[in-house]
């Protein structure tokens, strides 16, 4: 409904059902990251997107040192081509993408390979 008429109330159900479906069943994240996105629900997408990949505890729950600790790489991005698709324009535009690629081994992948990504050529 919030992506039909894009009220704040039906952007904030929206947001509330997307963050519960992504935790409730992490299999639904990315239906969940491609909604916020669309919807500019940029933070929230970001926290669906860090659980799944990146394999954060929450800040509250960490101590100093896992704090400091760089996070899990995950090959997840793999199975991941929905990143790069019209809907998460939002969020690769934000400056937490670089870190999210970086953080799941795609920035190091793109190195090896000598390549840089279309959404950084403009192609997208």
């Amino acid at each position: 409904a919030a992506l039909e008429q894009r009220s704040p109330s039906r952007i904030a159900a929206a947001r509330q059902a997307n963050l519960e479906a992504a935790r409730r069943d992490p299999r639904l994240s990315s239906q969940a990251f491609l909604v916020l996105s669309e919807l500019g629900e940029v933070d929230a997408a970001f926290e669906v997107a860090n659980e799944l990949f990146l394999y954060r505890q929450p800040v509250n729950q960490r101590s100093e040192a896992a704090a400091k600790q760089t996070p899990g790489r995950s090959r997840g991005w793999r199975f991941a081509p929905w990143l790069f698709t019209p809907p998460v324009a939002a969020v690769r535009a934000d400056p937490r993408f670089k870190a999210l690629c970086d953080g799941i081994g795609l920035t190091e992948y793109w190195a090896k390979r000598g390549i840089k990504p279309d959404y950084q050529l403009g192609l997208t």
